[in-house]
């Protein structure tokens, strides 16, 4: 009650700034705590500085240290944001966009869209608008890096209009380039789609002398993706110090010379292959770059098994092994596992052989647990969703009921008393259709909300993968039976993974799988992995 008191007393926006610290100070209590001796000295070497610089400088740091100490950049950009609530709009702003950045580098999504929108809402407080696009361009990477991908590029559209708005062209090529990449890497694989984006992208940017290097990048996986292999190598080697930035310039070549082995590696020009991927490794020579590291070794350990030099494939998985365990870094793992137990069966040693599989299985039985229960986390999440729209709405429609009773009574009390009878007669009706619309689009809520917990309940009991699929059974109903290849491909496809994950699954590149797919439509008679579902159930 005496918070109500103290609230009432205050303005919106000063509330509306009570409201973030409140927020700032129940999310602490979430994440890790920080390192107390290095806030205290922080904080000492800037207290002699005005609070705006002190602003400045933490919001500095904070960017620094998203690269090295990412829990250190997040209780930074908090710190920012406690002083900048009681700085001007602007440098709230400023340290809220820093906030959301840190919070998106280690994948708190919620927390990142919740502080973008803010640094849209403090437009409303008279903050500059200068850091609208970065907000819009933050909230549409939030939500399409945690699955949105539709909403991410809904934001990155408004961002791209906003900079058009400002005759920013290098950042709309940013944002087209950003948007590029959602069709082009996640379970969309639209790759035409995004080389459009790509175009325009590097039109804009070859138009105002900007650096294009990620952009052709970008480009290549694309085409890769599209069978077109020499127009892939093409872009990537027009990727020089010339058209990449200084700092940008060993992890886009590094990635660029591996795409390119890759592309031999699928032509089965294997030397040649494993020479791009020394070309990576010498780029990565007393560097970290673990993630390039790894990807790189799996992509040559598979180079020596397809060439036959099963030793070199073996030493090369087990290097790639211990480095995973020395840095935590497993993305790779199932893959490299199955490499090198090939291998060692290739070398007839079927005990080392068998240990690397089991490892394999087991890792691969957890990997798929995991992204089932991902999916019902997202399916729980969008039922609480609707629960909240839904009461919600009702919310609305009961004020709205509300509103229009008052109405009446107001009406009412100035009209005519021969009038008194049909008016109330008309208000009645009116209100019994009224609670008649609100009763159904009740019941439709109701409904839908019943549907999406019968598919979070057939998600959690029934799973595509137990589906008892046999190669004779389906081919004795096709006119051209299925080679036991498109099977595996096949049953991959119906545990709802895409094409690259079932590229690394069964060892081929995205191409081939793409090539099994279009021939298992053509033989099932199907368009789409929906109808191939709707085949096998049925059959």
């Amino acid at each position: 009650m005496a918070l109500a008191t103290f609230t009432g007393n205050l303005g919106f926006h000063e509330v509306k700034r009570l409201s973030l610290l409140c927020f700032l100070l129940c999310s602490g209590l979430i994440y890790s705590q920080p390192d107390t001796t290095f806030m205290d000295q922080l904080r000492s070497g800037l207290v002699n500085l005005p609070v705006d610089s002190q602003i400045t400088e933490l919001i500095h740091y904070s960017r620094n240290f998203r690269s090295t100490d990412s829990s250190k950049s997040l209780w930074v950009a908090r710190y920012a944001v406690q002083l900048g609530a009681s700085a001007k709009p602007e440098k709230l702003s400023n340290a809220l966009l820093s906030l959301g950045h840190a919070h998106k580098t280690i994948s708190h999504y919620d927390s990142a869209i919740y502080y973008y929108r803010q640094v849209l809402d403090l437009e409303k407080e008279g903050a500059p608008n200068k850091n609208r696009g970065n907000a819009l361009m933050g909230l549409g990477s939030a939500y399409a890096w945690s699955g949105y991908y539709e909403k991410g590029i809904t934001y990155y559209q408004h961002a791209a209009d906003h900079y058009k708005k400002e005759g920013d062209n290098i950042s709309v090529g940013k944002v087209y380039t950003n948007i590029g990449n959602i069709y082009n890497d996640s379970f969309l694989h639209q790759h035409s789609k995004a080389l459009e984006y790509y175009q325009h992208s590097l039109t804009l940017f070859r138009k105002e002398g900007f650096p294009a290097g990620n952009v052709l990048l970008n480009m290549a996986y694309a085409l890769k993706s599209l069978h077109m292999p020499d127009s892939a190598l093409m872009c990537l080697r027009e990727i020089d110090s010339g058209s990449v930035r200084p700092y940008d310039y060993v992890p886009i070549k590094t990635y660029a010379f591996i795409i390119e082995g890759d592309i031999y590696a699928d032509k089965k020009e294997y030397a040649r292959s494993l020479q791009l991927y020394d070309k990576a490794d010498s780029m990565m020579l007393g560097r970290s770059m673990v993630d390039q590291k790894l990807l790189n070794g799996k992509s040559r350990a598979w180079a020596y098994y397809y060439s036959g030099a099963y030793e070199q494939a073996v030493k090369t998985g087990e290097e790639m092994l211990s480095l995973m365990d020395e840095t935590g870094n497993t993305g790779e793992k199932a893959a490299v596992l199955q490499v090198v137990g090939k291998a060692y069966e290739s070398l007839g040693k079927p005990m080392q052989a068998l240990s690397y599989m089991n490892r394999y299985i087991e890792l691969y039985g957890e990997l798929s647990k995991s992204e089932a229960l991902k999916q019902v986390r997202d399916l729980e999440a969008q039922y609480r969703m609707r629960e909240k729209d839904a009461e919600i709405e009702l919310l609305h429609l009961n004020n709205r009921l509300a509103a229009q009773q008052l109405a009446t009574r107001q009406a009412n009390q100035n009209t005519l008393l021969a009038l008194i009878g049909f008016l109330l007669l008309g208000a009645g009706t009116g209100f019994y259709y009224y609670r008649r619309h609100i009763r159904l689009k009740q019941a439709l809520l109701n409904s839908e909300i019943s549907n999406l917990k019968s598919r979070i309940k057939a998600l959690v009991t029934q799973n595509p993968e137990h589906l008892d699929l046999n190669l004779d059974d389906i081919n004795a109903k096709l006119q051209t039976p299925l080679t036991p290849r498109e099977f595996e491909v096949l049953q991959a496809a119906l545990s709802d993974r895409n094409n690259r994950e079932i590229a690394e699954q069964i060892h081929v590149s995205v191409n081939t799988v793409k090539f099994h797919l279009k021939n298992i439509y053509e033989k099932l008679g199907v368009s789409n992995r929906r109808e191939v579902v709707s085949f096998v159930m049925d059959k």
